[in-house]
């Protein structure tokens, strides 16, 4: 499977863009690859220390980025990534799940 250079991606980003997501960091210590925000599951899914660094130069101020995820069968996996300071890997998991119950909608 082809795994995109997310740093090089985020590099690319529209500064707006990347301080929408460190806002959203800050504020609420997980973004997810449902949430608008341009980052997608393969983006998450090869998120490196740089990208974290990335984030940290440009305002993030939380504890170490971790990533999650959660596959469901009739929707498909729902990615993040998290404030390993906020938030257990279970709180993700349960925020994923919400997300999923409330697509369901």
């Amino acid at each position: 499977m082809f795994m995109p250079d997310v740093y090089a991606l985020l590099q690319e980003w529209e500064q707006p863009a990347i301080n929408t997501l460190v806002t959203v960091l800050n504020e609420s210590g997980i973004a997810t690859d449902e949430d608008r925000l341009g980052l997608s599951s393969t983006m998450i899914e090869g998120w490196t220390d740089d990208c974290s660094r990335l984030l940290y130069e440009r305002g993030y101020i939380g504890g170490e980025i971790r990533i999650g995820a959660k596959f469901f069968p009739e929707s498909g996996a729902i990615y993040a990534v998290y404030d390993s300071a906020s938030y257990e890997l279970s709180e993700v998991i349960r925020h994923l799940e919400q997300i999923n119950a409330n697509a369901k909608q």
